[in-house]
């Protein structure tokens, strides 16, 4: 029997399944690991032998599936080109930006515009369409769960998209993209992004992976609206107060938006429907042990930036930083880092 001492809510005529607690889920999730372990340990998992299935298993994907993930890559590589030497090269002339700014601008319009229609594809798919109950009721992401079932065409095409947007982005981050500090962090990223697409893809998990990419995108929307209006803040020579607004209020927007969908939203109902829901069960999905620990760690990733984007607020609220510079997260902990160092040599001086 499943222990998920959950209860529903009713909303009109909605039913919507109700969200533990943070320390609910907590417990739960020691509860899972612990389950887990005893089932190892007990020899129902066989080592070495099962190593070698399970990498078979990460291999199940059709030669079709590869096949369209790198020709959209591609596809989104040369429509990059295209669009920003006949484009947003022109309008950065146009618009009299510093060189800097101008060498910036292409590569966030091109990301604002592509995370602009992938959350807005996702969000039509796992909320408004209808087809599917998982933001309402997250244990239904399991129902009907078979390792060799069909991938629905419209979160078929949302993995697509997005796997071949990655694998772009690594070509880009090196060819296209300004280099930055964090630019070996940003490969890391795209890597660790595209093998979780990767394994949950071929394991079946793809109902998880449209609610993880549905809680994920938003914020990047506002992320490189933000840092649009950075690079126009200054055009012919002269400082425009309009973006520097903008910028501002999209940050905290960011912020309370990388809260309520990285930090609620995505650990009370992704992390639920992998932990809490399986409590008692003698039988669930293989890797989900490995799928809840990468989660976990996307988990504690989102909570370090936003605990830097709670200083840096801070900061701005308070006059220690004047401005909203170069919002990449990054850049962030180097303008903090920058501010500590003033705010310690001024201290030396008075």
């Amino acid at each position: 029997m499943v222990d998920n001492r959950s209860e529903s809510v009713v909303t009109g005529d909605e039913v919507w399944e109700a969200m533990p607690s943070y320390a609910t889920l907590a417990n739960d999730m020691v509860r899972l690991y612990n389950q887990t372990f005893v089932r190892y340990k007990d020899g129902s998992y066989r080592f070495p032998m099962d190593i070698s299935e399970d990498f078979d298993v990460l291999f199940n994907f059709r030669r079709e599936d590869v096949l369209l993930v790198m020709g959209l890559a591609v596809s989104f590589t040369l429509m990059r080109s295209v669009i920003t030497k006949f484009l947003l090269i022109p309008l950065g002339k146009y618009l009299a930006l510093s060189p800097e700014s101008a060498a910036k601008l292409p590569e966030s319009v091109w990301k604002l515009v592509y995370y602009g229609y992938v959350w807005g594809y996702a969000f039509r798919v796992v909320v408004s369409s209808g087809q599917y109950r998982f933001f309402q009721n997250p244990s239904s992401v399991w129902q009907g769960y078979s390792a060799s079932a069909a991938i629905p065409s419209d979160i078929y095409w949302l993995y697509a998209v997005q796997g071949s947007f990655y694998i772009h982005g690594l070509y880009a981050l090196f060819f296209q993209d300004s280099w930055r500090k964090d630019s070996v962090i940003m490969g890391i990223h795209h890597v660790v992004t595209i093998f979780l697409i990767w394994v949950s893809f071929v394991c079946r998990y793809h109902n998880i992976g449209s609610l993880v990419m549905l809680f994920h995108d938003f914020c990047d929307v506002e992320l490189e609206f933000a840092k649009i209006n950075v690079y126009l803040k200054v055009r012919s020579g002269r400082n425009h107060k309009t973006n520097d607004l903008l910028a501002a209020v999209s940050f905290l927007s960011m912020t309370v938006t990388w809260f309520i969908s990285r930090l609620y939203y995505f650990p009370l109902k992704v992390l639920y429907a992998c932990s809490t829901v399986f409590l008692g069960r003698d039988f669930y999905p293989d890797y989900t042990m490995l799928i809840v620990s990468m989660l976990l760690l996307l988990t504690a990733m989102n909570v370090f930036w936003f605990s830097q984007m709670i200083v840096f607020l801070y900061k701005i609220l308070t006059g220690e930083l004047s401005e909203v510079d170069d919002i990449r997260e990054y850049d962030v902990v180097e303008k903090l880092e920058r501010s500590n160092e003033k705010a310690i040599k001024d201290k030396k001086f008075t």
